[in-house]
């Protein structure tokens, strides 16, 4: 699937009523080769996890991602610890950059459910992904 059609399925997802951590972790879920239903991990991060409006679901919903694609599957797998870890700092940074971290600070009003500004970051952050861990 290239980036024009996953950012199209992101949207898809989150329109649907996902929240943005399982519309992230779900859209990637096939790339990886993983089960549809394991996007349900995600459900407790929505809204700045449990709805404390603190770190953005698109944030952690990536974070997810990349451990999908390179988390380690035993306890001695340094490799894949460190190249996670690495994977993960690096998205955190351009997501803090380009958009902050936490609910609170993108939307600063009550929440009151996802919203335009919160699709276009999916969008970025499906495309940022895809670039980094499928390119």
């Amino acid at each position: 699937m290239n980036k024009t059609e996953l950012t199209k399925v992101a949207k898809k997802y989150h329109k649907s009523g996902l929240s943005c951590s399982e519309a992230m972790l779900r859209t990637f879920l096939p790339l990886l080769g993983e089960k549809d239903e394991y996007f349900r991990i995600a459900t407790p991060f929505c809204a700045g996890i449990g709805r404390k409006r603190d770190l953005c679901g698109i944030l952690t919903g990536g974070v997810m991602v990349i451990g999908f694609k390179y988390g380690r599957k035993e306890a001695t797998d340094v490799c894949a610890k460190e190249k996670s870890s690495a994977l993960a700092a690096e998205y955190y940074d351009w997501f803090q950059k380009n958009y902050k971290c936490t609910c609170k600070e993108i939307l600063p009003d009550e929440f009151k459910g996802s919203t335009e500004k919160c699709t276009k970051i999916l969008e970025a952050s499906v495309e940022y992904l895809h670039n980094k861990l499928f390119m």
